[in-house]
């Protein structure tokens, strides 16, 4: 004799299938201002200026962070 167990009747059943993502991704390119601060070495102030300005510093932390104009908005998948 096999002894089985009734899961639907346990309450176990069917899983229900989960509700529809209404969420969707969006990406925006807008005009923004913040502050920084970088970081970069360099063997002088004139060195490490120039390398900032190339944009080759080492680190870079942003803050007060403002998004002054939304340019473009476009649904992604």
């Amino acid at each position: 004799m096999t002894n089985t167990i009734d899961t639907v009747e346990a309450g176990a059943g069917s899983y229900p299938e989960a509700p529809e993502d209404k969420e969707k991704c969006y990406e925006f390119t807008a005009d923004m201002s913040f502050k920084a601060k970088l970081t970069v070495y360099a063997e002088s102030e004139e060195q490490a200026r120039e390398l900032v300005e190339n944009g080759e510093e080492s680190d870079m932390e942003m803050f007060d962070v403002k998004i002054e104009d939304i340019l473009e908005i476009k649904e992604i998948n």
